[in-house]
């Protein structure tokens, strides 16, 4: 399981088990705690089954205190946290930055008194953090640390209008004042009682680098076929049963027809249904498991059955995410926990191969116009109106005393426009593609289905979001 909590400062032993009850359905193995200098911390131990790339778990040498919850792909596959302390310890904190994977990494070094929490690039994994007086804490679920007596409850009127525009929250800020999201890609530093972050992971600028090496189409499909074959084999468990969550679609059909071609794990595929009535995808998930010899599984969500549990998504979900694929995530989890305890998916795929929100973006910015076709706008605006949620209808849904404490242009504006103003990528679609990753990928994708599987003690596996060198195209 990812359970992580703990804090930098001093407080009464109860209140790092406090922190740890919230969040009960994450510590399903023996915990480990640690308590030295500032900092005071509990993190699960490595699920059953994981592979040995896989960390969790507290390590120490000298002055440095090192904990991990998650695993390590590609070149840094390998790396074993006691090198991690060693390269610290020789060349400072940047030699961590160079990790991939799937991570939480706390590291404090008591000869110094400073502390670390770093972010994996792609932000499969999310840490939370709050400076409460003379004390920093951190949790990978909000409710962790917004549940403590020392925290007080109120609502972020910025974060408010961001959520009923996108649908999530992103960036930085939570719903409430004063709890926040370490971004994807980023470390914080505690130091002298006050942090400052740092973003250390720019993909956008990795890519660059390969332009010259992938204009060549076939040998851009190579690569990827590669990439995507080295993505799967590194997180593979040594279980021998597998699960994966088949929709129909090409992302989640790829992954499928990868881990097939291993041959070496029994695979479980699930697909969910609202009844014959809907449309659905069930013919074209049949197809594929048919191909590959997958254990299929057909699974039909009812609203009788997840209402009575509705209460309870929202609380393991926590910082609200509007999406209404949520639920099904949560109810497909319950169903295939029975089956296996690691499950892959394709989860990210549009966003990161162009995606139908970004066709509109582009006939905008071929011909100038909105999407009605009758007034030019501005980029961010566009953008702000392809997620078909709230927008336009802010001035109306939001009271004066809430919009008194929010700026359009700050809030909303002013998430998009750096993303649009940056010199790389240089293109529109790379542009787009990059806001997805580090925005809708990070703090709505990749949290809301680690959340509902994590809910049922599974361990998600996903390709499409955790290489983002292999995202973008140019």
């Amino acid at each position: 399981m990812t359970g992580l909590v703990g804090y930098f400062g001093y407080q009464p032993c109860e209140i790092i088990q406090q922190m740890v009850n919230q969040l009960e359905h994450r510590f399903a193995n023996s915990p480990q705690q640690v308590s030295i200098g500032e900092l005071t911390a509990t993190i699960a131990t490595a699920p059953e089954q994981a592979n040995y790339n896989y960390h969790a778990g507290v390590w120490r040498k000298d002055h440095v205190t090192l904990m991990i919850n998650g695993f390590f792909t590609g070149e840094s596959y390998s790396t074993k946290p006691q090198e991690i302390i060693v390269n610290y310890s020789q060349s400072g904190i940047n030699k961590l930055c160079r990790l991939e994977g799937a991570f939480i990494i706390v590291l404090y070094d008591k000869e110094s008194n400073t502390g670390y929490l770093i972010r994996d690039g792609s932000g499969q994994k999310t840490l939370y953090f709050s400076q409460l007086e003379q004390n920093l804490f951190f949790a990978v679920e909000p409710k962790a640390i917004h549940q403590l007596p020392l925290f007080t409850r109120e609502i972020n009127n910025a974060a408010l209008a961001q959520y009923l525009s996108f649908s999530f929250v992103p960036g930085y800020n939570t719903m409430l004042n004063g709890l926040y999201e370490l971004p994807a890609g980023h470390y914080l530093i505690w130091k002298d009682n006050k942090y400052t972050l740092k973003r250390y992971f720019f993909f956008e600028q990795e890519s660059v680098k390969t332009f010259y090496q992938t204009q060549d189409r076939n040998k851009s499909a190579r690569h990827f076929k590669q990439l995507l074959s080295a993505a799967i084999v590194d997180r593979l468990p040594t279980t021998n049963e597998l699960g994966v969550f088949l929709s129909g679609g090409l992302d989640s059909s790829v992954v499928t027809a990868e881990l097939a071609q291993l041959k070496t794990k029994k695979i479980n595929t699930f697909s969910i249904h609202f009844g014959k009535k809907y449309p659905n995808e069930l013919d074209y998930a049949l197809s594929v498991a048919k191909k590959h010899n997958t254990q299929h599984h057909e699974v039909y969500i009812k609203p009788k059955n997840f209402l009575q549990r509705l209460s309870d998504i929202i609380w393991l979900l926590d910082d609200p995410i509007g999406d209404p694929i949520t639920v099904p995530n949560f109810e497909l989890a319950q169903y295939a926990s029975n089956y296996s305890q690691w499950i892959f998916n394709g989860e990210g795929g549009d966003p990161c191969f162009g995606g139908p929100k970004n066709y509109g973006m582009l006939l905008s910015h071929w011909y100038g116009t909105d999407f009605a076709g009758t007034t030019k706008q501005t980029r961010e605006i566009n953008y702000l109106k392809s997620f078909q949620r709230a927008y336009d209808e802010l001035d109306k849904l939001l009271t004066p005393d809430v919009k008194k404490y929010y700026s359009h242009d700050t809030d909303l504006i002013g998430v998009l426009s750096p993303f649009f103003t940056t010199q790389i990528p240089d293109t529109l679609l790379n542009k787009l593609m990059a806001m997805n990753i580090r925005l809708k990928g990070a703090h709505l994708i990749l949290p809301k289905v680690e959340r509902m599987l994590q809910a049922h003690k599974l361990n998600c596996q996903q390709q499409c979001k955790t290489d983002p060198l292999a995202a973008i195209e140019f």
